[in-house]
């Protein structure tokens, strides 16, 4: 019994050592996503205008055929 503690405690030991603990892998989760966000803002942002300079380039593309 007393061999089972110890083998417990020395897993917690190393997993506390080298694992990140609930919290702090929450942090990074979370910290990912506004990542994520932040690309998929930015991306939106660029599509935006490229889009609207498709748009003007047709425009000007079809005043020049009239």
């Amino acid at each position: 019994m007393q061999e089972d503690m110890e083998i417990k405690s020395f897993i917690l030991h190393i997993a506390r050592t080298h694992l990140a603990d609930k919290r702090e892998t929450e942090s990074r989760f979370d910290r990912l996503l506004d990542e994520l966000r932040r690309d998929s803002e930015e991306q939106s942002r660029k599509y935006e205008e490229q889009n609207r300079k498709w748009d003007e380039n047709q425009q000007a593309i079809f005043l020049i055929k009239i």
